[in-house]
Formats: structure tokens, sequence, C-alpha cells
């Protein structure tokens, strides 16, 4: 009698499996859709322009100067000096930098997949403290100080849209191309000769375009950045926080303020100076055009959750059969388990065409009257084939809000695990399991004299 009950349940293991393949499957295919969302997305960078990192501006002064060694020399038998001539570099970062920035927003396109872009209108001004410039020149060691000229770097200059001027000490130079700083060469500088050794207020307006995100390098002692963009949902990012932010209207408004100490701008560029420009370059913030949803990671957040919906759905399937002594085959289980699995497959599908909500709403509904339909079929009950319905759907309901609370998910999934063991033992806590494995044998033996053939005389 034990052994009926004990081949039902290892049949609806079975079933587990095969819906656990079948989610399996659609999990694959949801990390393939997101690969060609990426695809797309390198795509519209390669045509627009990706991600931009503004670093400077900053006054580069390259400088040959003598260095004098000692070695012992064996034919001499003494210590011997050379000379070698070597080229540097010496930056020189501002007193004070201010970058306000105006960003507009648009969609680009790629087949179905759509990416926020933008177009940056930037103002950049401060001033220029020229002493360590007159350091340079009276160093004893100086063989030959360069022409000095402003460097600004950019990640990606196809994203520069417009010809930059610098106003210095209130004349105009034009900007050529390449920022002829080792460690980005991507940008614009311009030569400055005669510049002498007073202090220099500058300007200049760039206009940037790019994709994602936008990042700011604080290059200056004391470094302000307004920021004001078309976007209602952006993501700050890098080292350091805005000061001051609101966010309304379809709009948000950003400033910080960073100072050379909480930089560490001077050791950064002194280390920059000797070849190691990675701190200067990772040194930074700015703001990710955050989209609200992305379809994709959401269908596979909501796919690893299947599992446990079909193992809820399958206990509840299972109580029900005992406490009704009804006999719901292996199969059908099955196409109860599939049916649960293809919701993930409609989500994605739908999604990418309707907004995610929406989306969610139609695979719900659709699922929900399917299981209700086949459930009040094979149990040849209106009542309980809608109950069935009704807890498919509040099962989709909870799993939308663990999918809106992600920092909550692990608490919400958590308790609906503990209610559900709970449900099941309060409604089984009378049930003798042995007289269930009776009737089932009966109930067995009973169907299969019922099939069998009828002899005729």
């Amino acid at each position: 009698m034990k052994s009926t009950l004990a081949k039902k349940i290892i049949f609806l293991g079975f079933s587990c499996a095969l819906a656990a393949l079948a989610l399996t499957v659609i999990e694959n295919l949801i990390s393939d859709r997101l690969i060609y969302q990426e695809q797309a997305k390198g795509s519209v960078a390669n045509s627009w322009s990706g991600a931009q990192q503004l670093s400077g501006p900053l006054l580069a002064v390259p400088y040959k100067y003598r260095v004098t060694t000692q070695h012992w020399n064996e034919k001499l038998g003494k210590n011997v000096r050379s000379q070698a001539i070597k080229s540097s570099m010496l930056y020189i970062i501002p007193d004070r930098l201010e970058i306000n920035t105006d960003m507009t927003t648009q969609e680009r396109y790629r087949g179905i997949f759509s990416f926020p872009v933008f177009t940056g209108q930037l103002k950049v001004s401060g001033k220029f403290d020229l002493a360590p410039l007159q350091k340079l020149k009276n160093r004893l060691d100086l063989v030959e100080a360069g022409v000095p000229f402003i460097a600004v770097s950019v990640s990606d200059i196809r994203g520069i849209n417009n010809k930059p001027m610098l106003t210095w000490q209130g004349r105009e130079y034009s900007f050529r191309s390449g920022s002829r700083l080792a460690f980005n060469p991507q940008g614009v500088h311009v030569p400055l000769e005669n510049i002498g050794t007073a202090p220099v207020e500058f300007k200049f307006e760039l206009s940037l375009r790019g994709m994602d995100t936008l990042w700011f390098t604080p290059v200056g002692k004391d470094s302000k950045v307004n920021l004001s963009a078309s976007w209602p949902h952006p993501n700050f990012v890098g080292q350091f926080l805005p000061a001051e932010r609101v966010i309304e209207d379809g709009r948000f408004n950003a400033n910080w303020q960073v100072s050379e100490f909480s930089s560490n701008i001077g050791h950064d560029v002194d280390s920059c100076e000797r070849g190691n420009c990675g701190a200067l370059v990772g040194n930074r913030f700015g703001v990710s055009l955050n989209e609200p949803v992305n379809i994709y990671r959401q269908a596979i957040r909501s796919a690893k959750y299947g599992m446990l919906f079909v193992g809820l759905t399958f206990i509840s399937f299972f109580i029900f059969e005992v406490l009704k002594r009804l006999q719901i085959h292996p199969i059908q289980y099955t196409l109860v388990g599939l049916a649960l699995s293809v919701f993930y497959l409609l989500l994605i599908a739908l999604s990418e065409h309707l907004s995610f909500l929406v989306a969610y709403g139609i695979a719900t509904s659709a699922c929900v009257c399917l299981l209700t339909a086949y459930v009040t079929a094979i149990i040849k009950s209106f009542k309980w084939g809608v109950g069935f319905g009704g807890f498919v759907a509040v099962l989709y309901g909870l799993l939308y809000v663990i999918l809106s609370s992600e920092d909550h998910a692990l608490l919400l999934g958590s308790l609906l695990v503990f209610l559900a063991l709970t449900l099941v033992m309060l409604s089984t806590r009378h049930l003798d399991w042995y007289q269930v494995s009776g009737w089932a044998a009966d109930k067995a033996k009973e169907q299969l004299k019922k099939a069998a053939p009828i002899s005729v005389d």
C-alpha cells in the first residue's frame, strides 16, 4: 500500500524535473536576448559615441632635464660620472574649476531595442596659478622647457560636436585635435606660448554627446560641477555623490563640490607625472541614464522563482487530491507545470513590445485562464477550478511584489515559503497518511478493474 503513494511522489519528482528543464531553457533564452540587447547597445555606441569621461583641463608643460649618475669603471678603477637627458611632463591643475552642464536626452533604436543617448553643453571656467611653471624654469637640472598647452581628454573624441575655443587672458585660441596626454590621447589641446607666470582666468564651451554615462574627473583644487538633464531616472555613480540633487517633472539637477583634500588630486597628478595615471583616471564621478526597468533582468529574476512556484502549485494540487480523494495523473501535473513555465516565455516575448507591467498582466491572465479551464475539466468542479485559478493569480501577484521590492525580495520570498509550509501542515494535521496510502492503492486497483477487457463467451 505504501508503494503506491511512494510511486506517486516519485512521478511528481519527474514532473518537477521536466518543469525545471523547461525553466532552464527559458532562462537561457532570456539570457540570449540580454546578450542581443548588449550587442545592439554596442552598435548604437559605435555610430553615436559611448560613455564619456571628461578629464581636464590640465596645463601640461613638456620639458627635458639632466640626470647625473655614478657607476664604477673597472678599467679606470674609480667611480665615473655620466649624464643623460630625459623627457618628462609637468601637469598644473586649476586652482578653481567650474563646469556647468545642460544635458538633453533622446532615444536611439536598433531593431526592437531602444537606448537613451545624450548631448551635453558644457561651460567650463576656472583659474590657473602658474607658480609651478616658474619653479620649473628655476630648476638647475632643466635643459629645455617646451611650449605649454591646455589639454582636455574625453573617452570618445567622436562625441565632440563643436569646434571649441579657449578664452585665455582675454584672447581666444582654437583647440586642436588630440589631447597629447599619455594616459588618454583622445581629446583636444591648445598650445600656449609666452604665457608668463601670473594667475590666469580661462573658459571654453564644449558640446559633447555620449551614451549611458557622463563622467567627470575633479582635476581642480576646488572643483564644482552643476548638471541639469531631461531624464527622470538618474543613477549617480563614482567616488562622490552630489552635494545637492533635485528630481522632478521628468528632469533632474545635481551639484557636486570636491576639494583637493577629498579627491587627493595633487598626489594623483604627481603619480601621473611619474607614469602612473590610473588613480587620476579612476578618481571620478558622474551620472548614468538609468533605465527604470530592464525587462530581461526582471524576467531572469522572475524565472529564478519559477521552481518555487511550480513546487507550491504541485504541493497544493497534491494536498487537494489527497483531501478530496481524487486521482490526478502525473502527466496532468506535468502539463500544469509546463503551463506555469510558459508564463515566463510569454512575459519576455510581450515585454519586448509592451511595458513590463502590461506584459506581466497579460501573461498572468493567459496562464490563469488556461489553468482554471484545465483544472475545472480534470476535477469536474467549476468552483474548485476557479479556486485553483485564484490561487495561481495570488502567487503571480506575490511574485510581482517581490520583483518590485528588490531590497526586500529575500524577506518576502522566505515569508512566502514559511506561509506555504504552515498552510500544508495545518491542512494535513489530522490526516492519516497510512490510510491515504491504502486508499490510493485501492483506488488504483479499482481503476485497473474498470479498465480490464470484458470476456465474451
